[in-house]
């Protein structure tokens, strides 16, 4: 049977959600592939700047405007 991409359904609070959502998909494009540049121009507070690392991920961290910390990556573990 081939290996299947995990799916992640966060749960998280706001206390404006229709103002969060609204910013969260400009800002990281939660609808489509996440790119850095997005982030930081809607104003996110990049915490771990953009870098390559050693297992082969293109990574860096964002705070929201909640307080939220958010990382995102490239990293795709190998099926075993």
């Amino acid at each position: 049977m081939p290996a299947q991409t995990p799916n992640l359904f966060p749960f998280m609070r706001f206390a404006d959600a229709e103002g969060a959502l609204g910013w969260l998909s400009r800002a990281f494009g939660l609808n489509e592939r996440v790119v850095y540049a997005r982030a930081k121009a809607a104003g996110a507070e990049i915490v771990r700047e953009i870098e390559d690392t050693p297992y082969e991920s293109r990574e860096y961290t964002a705070r929201d405007p909640e307080g939220h910390v958010w990382s995102f990556g490239t990293y795709r573990p190998q099926a075993t």
